[in-house]
């Protein structure tokens, strides 16, 4: 097995140690089964496309799926897992964790170790969007210098609009934080703008009182043309998106996140 303590930063591997004492058989059954998984053309792949950073053993989340059964909600795991730095392992600590066990400093630290792949961009916000902490780390991401901090809260902000009923929302923030995507959004850098366009399509499919100012919105916004590295990443047109879920019948119906 790969050595995770040569990842850590100098210092941290002795309070790793101590978090791992009293669950060290799962901790190892889990790593061992990750590294038996991994698929070395994806790690490939996640490395040169998605930012991922070693270490990585290239683990497809279908796969991981039997060890979230086994292991949900198992918190004292989640945090020795995502301690370890190792790509695979921070995914599936945020697959199994327990949102209503994290403070907000516990999803601030793992926000900032959160580097390439689905872990900025999915994983912690999903993690904030199901728990209590929501309404007050969203808002103060989107106004942070960090990029992907901001890029985080708004994904945060479109899994509220999607997944919360609508007699929990802030129906006015949620309409002005739209005017701001309008207003702003062409003078964001590319990995924001893919935030912010996600959120209104979230807020326009979410919540039915604001599907037409979200599509007034997208039409101002227009098509956006990013650079989202080397992948098949693709930005979807809001108001396109929008139309064709309406098509659907979908909007206003809630998803699970």
């Amino acid at each position: 097995m790969v050595d995770l303590f040569q990842f850590m930063p100098e210092g941290q591997a002795s309070n790793f140690m101590q978090r791992t004492s009293g669950i060290q058989a799962d901790f190892n059954t889990v790593l061992t089964t990750l590294e038996k998984l991994g698929q070395p053309r994806l790690k490939e792949m996640l490395i040169r496309n998605h930012g991922v950073h070693e270490p990585c053993w290239g683990v497809k989340l279908g796969d991981m799926k039997p060890i979230v059964r086994k292991f949900k909600h198992r918190q004292d795991l989640a945090w020795a897992l995502y301690d370890t730095g190792h790509y695979d392992a921070m995914i599936l600590a945020g697959m199994i964790a327990d949102p209503m066990a994290f403070k907000r400093q516990d999803l601030t630290r793992w926000l900032e170790r959160a580097r390439g792949g689905s872990l900025p961009g999915h994983t912690i916000p999903r993690l904030v969007a199901l728990g209590p902490h929501a309404w007050v780390l969203g808002p103060r991401w989107i106004e942070l210098k960090n990029t992907r901090k901001r890029a985080a809260g708004w994904v945060v902000l479109g899994m509220l609009a999607l997944s919360r009923p609508d007699d929990t929302l802030d129906m006015q923030r949620l309409s002005c934080w739209m005017q701001r995507v309008g207003a702003s959004i062409h003078d964001e850098c590319h990995e924001v703008q893919y935030a912010m366009n996600g959120f209104l399509i979230q807020v326009g499919c979410g919540v039915e009182f604001l599907h037409q100012k979200a599509k007034e919105v997208a039409a101002r916004v227009g098509r956006l043309n990013l650079d989202l590295g080397n992948n098949a990443c693709q930005c979807p047109e809001a108001l396109a998106y929008l139309e064709r879920s309406a098509q659907k019948g979908v909007i206003g119906k809630k998803r699970t996140l």
